[in-house]
């Protein structure tokens, strides 16, 4: 048993009794649900790719309902590919934070850039297919004069992501959401 910064005890473990899970699309994320999860605790996980690679990661339970402990977060959100690699975050994954907000706007598929262009050649105003809005997560997610921000943040923190207009289009209506996911 080790100690957190704030003093408090913390219990480590291992998740060891998950079933594989089959990657079919390397875009989407793979999703496991794990239950009876104990509170103020590190767990760490593996996951093995195709080629036998194998990557850790960790995340650690909120305390217990009631208990009053540390809350260490990020939040950034606005961020336009051709902008990438975001040096601004770089220094995230030394800072263990206990989560970090992705604040919506993380992909401006309503704004032109070099990742998505037109049968003749010009960028794009407004991405349409999902390859475009893929071409779009790509500039921002992607590595880019050899940083990769997001990779490393993503690598050693947990992300709650939401969503704002620009991953869409500029100022959406809300009904616009509803008839998009019905569609």
């Amino acid at each position: 048993m080790g100690s957190s910064t704030s003093g408090n005890p913390l219990k480590i473990s291992l998740l060891t009794d998950l079933s594989p899970r089959e990657v079919t699309e390397s875009i989407f994320p793979v999703k496991v649900e794990i239950n009876n999860l104990s509170p103020q605790t590190t767990y760490y996980y593996h996951v093995t790719d195709i080629a036998g690679d194998i990557e850790t990661g960790q995340f650690t339970t909120a305390a217990e309902l009631g208990t009053q402990a540390r809350l260490n977060f990020g939040v950034s959100g606005d961020w336009q590919g051709e902008l990438a690699p975001y040096p601004a975050i770089s220094n995230v994954a030394e800072k263990t934070l206990d989560f970090f907000v992705e604040h919506g706007d993380t992909v401006y598929a309503d704004i032109a850039s070099d990742a998505v262009k037109n049968p003749d050649g010009t960028r794009k105003d407004q991405v349409e297919t999902i390859e475009e809005y893929r071409a779009k997560h790509s500039e921002v997610y992607s590595d880019r004069l050899g940083l990769n921000t997001w990779e490393e943040l993503r690598r050693s923190t947990s992300i709650l992501a939401t969503i704002d207009d620009h991953e869409v289009i500029n100022d959406f209506p809300k009904w616009f959401c509803w008839c998009i996911s019905v569609a």
